[in-house]
């Protein structure tokens, strides 16, 4: 493995501390793998890690960050994988900025990831983009969580801040705002 992930692993080991290690591959990493044997050599690469990660009280996601790897129907094969070789602390952090080629088939991608999945990330979304976006700013952000209320999921749901150009304390609070007005929306239709 890698000395910065080593070194990381060590320090969580040594302050006790246990967290989700949310992981990518590199493409270069699965460049030369034929497509067919590319869910299997990832589980490879992950296994010692999510081992490790295992010894010490963490877990590791993958995170949907776009390629091959990032792709969640890849994701799932990758850790249905893992648990037939009884690994079973890898899941997914799902990140909706990611997601914009699953805007039309979103609710059986949730239905699909959400055994798997150990966080979700919200972000304001609209088909046509842009892809960072402040939430309630989005024109699918409102059916978007109808979805995830439906699906049942109640696992730690997260906002990212992806605008270098905007003050974090700010774009948080703004993020904050959006997701305010649209839980307001929601407890409107429900008692309507």
């Amino acid at each position: 493995s890698e000395p910065h992930v080593r070194a990381i692993l060590a320090a969580l080991e040594r302050n006790q501390s246990t967290t989700q290690l949310w992981v990518m591959l590199s493409e270069t990493v699965l460049r030369d793998v034929p497509p067919p044997q590319r869910v299997a050599q990832s589980a490879n690469i992950l296994k010692p890690l999510a081992e490790r990660a295992r010894e010490i009280g963490c877990h590791v996601a993958l995170y949907n960050h776009g390629g091959w790897f990032g792709d969640v129907e890849n994701q799932v094969q990758i850790i249905q994988c893992l648990e037939r070789d009884q690994v079973y602390n890898v899941g997914i952090v799902y990140n909706m900025h990611h997601g914009h080629g699953d805007l039309e088939q979103f609710d059986e991608v949730l239905t699909k990831i959400k055994p798997y999945l150990y966080a979700l990330n919200l972000n304001g979304m609209r088909a046509d983009g842009p892809k960072i976006l402040p939430l309630g700013q989005g024109d699918e952000d409102l059916r978007l969580m109808k979805s995830i209320r439906q699906s049942g999921y109640a696992g730690p749901i997260g906002i990212l801040d992806h605008r270098p150009e905007v003050d974090a304390a700010a774009a948080l609070q703004e993020n904050l705002a959006g997701l305010e007005e649209l839980n307001a929306r929601l407890r409107q239709e429900v008692t309507e």
